[in-house]
């Protein structure tokens, strides 16, 4: 099977199963999509919370912590915005529970105790996932079932689940070409966003900025930047002052890396360190987007290695036309990069 359009415009050229679902399926989400972060030992003396969230990214629950507590807030990893995510968080901010909720968005925080979290703490994820089918799948998941290479590519939310733009974001960063970084991050309508993005962007096209002056409050990072341009600001001064300004970069250099796994029939066979400064293997994939090895050190990335795959044992139980797959992954691996073998349909599916 050949993967969906999408899949090649995030670098994912491949499948590496030979499964072929007998039917259309996708992941219930939100509730149908859960995450659980595990830790290696916590130390230190700030005061350590159990964070759950739904229908919110973790960026996002930060920013609506710190706003409302006050104080600084440290996590281990990001989690996905359309699922049910446990992770820890530490804090100088001392408060038993906290709890938020607007529309279908929720946060409930509750303090376990004393730890600072870190990123270096970070094992990996449990991820518990509840998929619906068309037809029945109970004989599929007996094929899925058991131990998997799973290849170590960089999932569809790495690179904005609804809009995956943030690599062509940061590939004109990298060229430094601020106006064109700019116009990609307000325009440019993707067909699956909401209906109230999709026409707030369109106004851009006949308004300017302005139109952003009316966004709704979820697009809030195109309303700090259209208002910053309003003020006078340079798009290149805006851009490096964004808190996913680093993340911009990285991915595109996610994008490259997928690309270079996905190159290969077996996925670990692919490179074991990600795109930078003296990663030669990816001259002629950097080429192809007008950018050179000295371009990502004159932006401030850099290399270091990373396992094309993983093994992992995953647990598929199935009844009827829903299926419920378990499995654990190690911290940089994404759920998507199983169920995306699994499905082999359309990306916002999963």
């Amino acid at each position: 099977m050949k993967p969906h359009p999408v899949d090649f415009y995030v670098g994912l050229q491949r499948y590496f199963t030979l499964f072929k679902p007998p039917c259309k399926g996708k992941v219930v989400r939100p509730r149908g999509f859960r995450v659980i972060e595990r830790l290696r030992g916590i130390a230190g003396n700030h005061n350590l919370f159990i964070l759950y969230k739904k229908n919110i990214d973790t960026l996002h629950a930060i920013r609506i912590l710190e706003r409302a507590l006050g104080g600084k807030w440290r996590f281990a990893g990001l989690k996905d915005k359309d699922a049910q995510t446990v992770q820890f968080v530490s804090s100088d901010v001392s408060v038993n529970a906290f709890a938020w909720s607007k529309g279908n968005k929720e946060i409930v925080l509750k303090r376990i105790g004393m730890g600072e979290v870190k990123k270096s703490y970070l094992l990996g994820n449990l991820f518990i996932i509840d998929m619906e089918f068309e037809c029945d799948i109970e004989n599929y998941a007996k094929k899925i079932e058991g131990y998997w290479k799973v290849p170590g590519i960089y999932g569809y939310q790495r690179f904005g689940s609804r809009r995956p733009i943030s690599h062509v974001v940061g590939k004109f960063i990298i060229r430094r070409m601020w106006k064109k970084a700019v116009d990609v991050l307000l325009g440019e309508p993707f067909p699956w966003e909401s209906e109230s993005s999709k026409i707030v962007r369109l106004r851009y096209y006949k308004e300017g900025l302005t139109a952003f002056m009316r966004a709704p409050r979820f697009m809030d990072i195109e309303f700090y930047i259209a208002k910053r341009l309003l003020e006078g600001y340079s798009p290149e001064e805006i851009l490096k002052k964004l808190k996913i300004y680093k993340l911009l970069l990285q991915a595109f250099q996610s994008y490259i890396y997928n690309k270079a796994v996905t190159s290969h029939k077996d996925p670990c066979d692919g490179p074991k360190r990600l795109p930078g400064p003296g990663a030669s293997e990816y001259e002629s994939l950097l080429e192809e987007e007008g950018i050179n090895l000295d371009d990502l050190k004159r932006a401030g990335l850099r290399t270091w290695p990373r396992s094309p795959c993983s093994t992992s044992n995953i647990s598929a139980f199935a009844k009827g036309n829903t299926m419920r797959l378990v499995f654990t992954l190690p911290k940089g691996y994404y759920a998507t990069a199983v169920i995306r073998e699994v499905i082999k349909g359309e990306p916002w599916n999963m």
